[in-house]
């Protein structure tokens, strides 16, 4: 799980489960907000580096950027 903010002045983090995540990348590229879809991405990552299906989005994200090298 990563943290993001949360709207309530208690709480300043809540946290997002792999499902979430997936779902949130995959919507912000089916609109194409690529760069949404990296920062999603590489925050998840940042923590999780060997998730797959997670760096195939962010190649998705980085690719629809048309930062190739990087995909």
């Amino acid at each position: 799980m990563i943290p993001l903010p949360s709207t309530s002045t208690s709480e300043p983090y809540r946290k997002i489960t792999r499902g979430q995540l997936v779902t949130l990348a995959e919507a912000a590229l089916k609109v194409r907000n690529y760069r949404f879809a990296r920062q999603v991405t590489m925050s998840w990552l940042s923590t999780y580096n060997a998730d797959l299906r997670v760096n195939v989005l962010l190649a998705r994200a980085m690719t629809g950027e048309n930062k190739l090298a990087q995909a």
